[in-house]
């Protein structure tokens, strides 16, 4: 299964590794361990991320030389890995490199991936991309860095919320004992992500938990922020990193969901669910997808309006699976 892909790497020299919109710690992680093990191995790699680097994520090693703009001088002749990313559209403005003849592998663990590489290596049992890109290395033979352990790490910590998840296994346990023996760090990666946080962040969180709506006998519950909050408490879009697990977090609660007003008037929707409860399919049909128990979607329309319609469609789920 990771043969075609390892041959890929092995075949070219140059690269240039992209991920989603809204990139967070696996779409970061992977594309940075993957440009780090790449290096290592003798090869060039560029980094680029629709939008750049989330600050949030900023003390990764090789995060500040991310890029956001695709600069063609620089990338003659390079190949594209798409890690993380369901299809193309996930890209964002980057998509277009796709379409330039470069050929494309592409890496993920979400089973609605589209497959739209020209080598797709697809494995959504993996807890997260950059769990399969630690075993590709292992693999292939190739060296993991310091560096590329810490960043490999941060995606299978985030992508399993503190391996806390339902996506959280043996595999995943052994994967992080075998990363820190590498080099990553633990302690100092969750500390940087989980343990830190802005006066505003939590001033934020404090004004999203008033929004709470219990539906359903307090089975399905959802909260929201909008911009308006943001500019109230001084906060920015990343301090509402992690919101998506508070509505989850309560006693009861099978489904939780975040909506978040993005600045460009798009509603971001993250959906979180208990175990046995399959939420991906409701996603879906908002044009999101993701896994069975952690899913998310971008939809228009008002922060009420994008509200009810996902309270509507989660409750209808539950009842029609009860």
């Amino acid at each position: 299964m990771r043969t075609p892909f390892i041959e890929f790497l092995r075949e070219h020299s140059r690269f240039v590794i992209l991920s989603h919109v809204d990139p967070d710690g696996d779409a970061i992680g992977s594309a940075l361990g993957l440009a780090w093990i790449l290096r290592d191995a003798g090869k060039s790699a560029q980094v680029l991320l629709p939008g750049g680097t989330p600050e949030l994520y900023a003390f990764l090693t090789g995060a500040d030389d991310i890029g956001a703009v695709a600069a063609d001088a620089n990338l003659t002749d390079a190949a594209v890995i798409a890690v993380d990313a369901t299809s193309p559209s996930r890209l964002g403005e980057l998509a277009s490199l796709l379409e330039r003849g470069r050929p494309v592998a592409n890496v993920d663990h979400h089973g609605d991936n589209a497959r739209f590489g020209d080598v797709d290596l697809v494995d959504s049992s993996a807890c997260a991309t950059a769990l399969i890109l630690w075993e590709v290395a292992g693999d292939a033979g190739f060296r993991v860095s310091k560096a590329a352990a810490e960043n490999l790490y941060a995606g299978v910590l985030t992508d399993t919320g503190r391996f806390s998840y339902t996506n959280t296994d043996q595999r995943t346990l052994q994967a992080a004992a075998e990363l820190a023996g590498a080099g990553a760090e633990p302690f100092t990666i969750a500390n940087a992500v989980y343990g830190t946080r802005t006066i505003a962040s939590v001033r934020l969180l404090g004004r999203a938990l008033e929004t709470l709506d219990l539906r359903e006998g307090g089975t399905v519950a959802s909260i929201h922020v909008t911009q308006a909050m943001l500019r109230e408490t001084g906060a920015t879009q990343e301090d509402a990193e992690g919101f998506s697990s508070w509505p989850r977090s309560l006693a009861g609660v099978k489904v939780g969901i975040f909506l978040r007003e993005t600045e460009d008037g798009m509603i971001k929707i993250s959906f979180r669910s208990s175990e046995g409860v399959q939420i991906d399919g409701v996603a879906g049909r908002f044009g999101g997808g993701g896994h069975p128990s952690a899913s998310g979607a971008r939809i228009s329309g008002s922060i009420e309006e994008a509200k009810q319609a996902v309270l509507q469609a989660v409750s209808e789920h539950l009842r029609s699976t009860v």
